[in-house]
């Protein structure tokens, strides 16, 4: 049986690579998390909120991490009443809008972790744009372990 526990566990630090240089969008990052597993797991569900504050769009190519081999956008859904999920190629953000990614919908696949994920590691998300604007952080906040199992 899983034990119930919400901790602090990940600060996450935001990076952005710029494609270009024409003109300023800004993404709000927040809310984020990531799923507990058991020990020694490798696989790792991690979620957040990107709000896109500027007349527009933004698409998120792929991500990095200094604490994990390997990050992908995945969308989950239901086909024929089985639940499944699919890598996705890019992340689209509409011009002031915002895209959750929530258990149930997109999300975070973190694998291979290159350290122990526990409360207190910096966990450092480098986000990938595929676009011709300069992309501005305006805030991250701290990612928390959260038993999604409830």
């Amino acid at each position: 049986m899983r034990t119930k526990s919400i901790k602090p566990l990940i600060l996450i630090a935001f990076l952005s690579i710029a494609f270009g240089q024409e003109i300023f969008a800004e993404l709000d990052v927040n809310d984020s998390w990531i799923r507990s597993a058991p020990p020694n797991s490798k696989i790792f569900s991690g979620y957040l909120k990107f709000k896109n504050v500027s007349p527009n769009e933004i698409t998120i190519k792929k991500m990095k991490s200094n604490a994990f081999d390997q990050i992908e956008i995945h969308s989950s859904f239901i086909e024929d009443g089985i639940s499944s999920m699919r890598k996705i190629d890019s992340l689209r953000i509409p011009e002031n809008s915002e895209v959750k990614l929530d258990p149930g919908g997109y999300h975070l696949m973190m694998m291979s972790p290159k350290k122990e994920i526990k409360e207190g590691n910096l966990v450092e998300l480098i986000i990938y744009y595929k676009t011709l604007d300069r992309i501005k952080i305006l805030r991250s906040d701290a990612m928390v372990l959260r038993d999604g199992y409830e």
